[in-house]
């Protein structure tokens, strides 16, 4: 993970698609907890909260001078989903909608009427860099982690994404949806 954190905070621009989670880099401390507590093996407490200080100190490159860009995508069921409890989730989804506010970052949902996609099978991250230094893409599965720096692979994630974005709702249709997914989950 050392290194994925390091790769994220020199990255100039960051493409993350989700198909079951919120990105880390704007999940609360409650729903990140609810997700590792929900790993096997099972995590200790103590390993949990490190994993939760190390996410907060991560998200800070979203506010910091000179900022990625961060463009999420995240599948509808990601919403959907109740990870922790619908106040977790209402607080969840608030956060990710204060978070879009900001000119760096942009949220979609893909939503279930897109039916089969290019990345129906796989979650990954699109690192990109200042010139000369090239592109990375990770990708994370329950097996481990793979870092992909082949032009040829960057390129291929880098279409896949694009089209992610273009058969996801709109940013202010995504964030419309949330907050009222947001709204349903208070009043659970």
């Amino acid at each position: 993970m050392q290194t994925y954190v390091g790769l994220e905070a020199e990255a100039t621009s960051i493409s993350d698609y989700e198909p079951g989670v919120i990105p880390g880099l704007l999940q609360t401390a409650d729903y990140a907890q609810a997700v590792h507590e929900g790993a096997l093996p099972r995590l200790t407490a103590a390993v949990i909260d490190q994993r939760i200080e190390v996410r907060r100190t991560r998200q800070k490159i979203l506010t910091r001078d000179d900022p990625p860009q961060l463009r999420a995508v995240i599948d509808e069921a990601v919403l959907h989903r109740v990870v922790g409890s619908p106040k977790v989730m209402a607080a969840q989804l608030a956060q990710v909608i204060e978070g879009s506010d900001l000119p760096n970052v942009t949220m979609r949902v893909l939503p279930y009427s897109a039916g089969a996609h290019p990345a129906l099978d796989s979650t990954f991250v699109l690192l990109e860099f200042a010139h000369p230094m090239p592109g990375v893409v990770y990708v994370e599965g329950l097996v481990g982690q793979v870092y992909l720096e082949r032009p040829q692979d960057v390129e291929r994630y880098t279409e896949i994404f694009e089209s992610l974005c273009a058969l996801s709702l709109g940013e202010q249709a995504s964030i419309n949806l949330m907050a009222k997914l947001s709204v349903a989950y208070t009043e659970q």
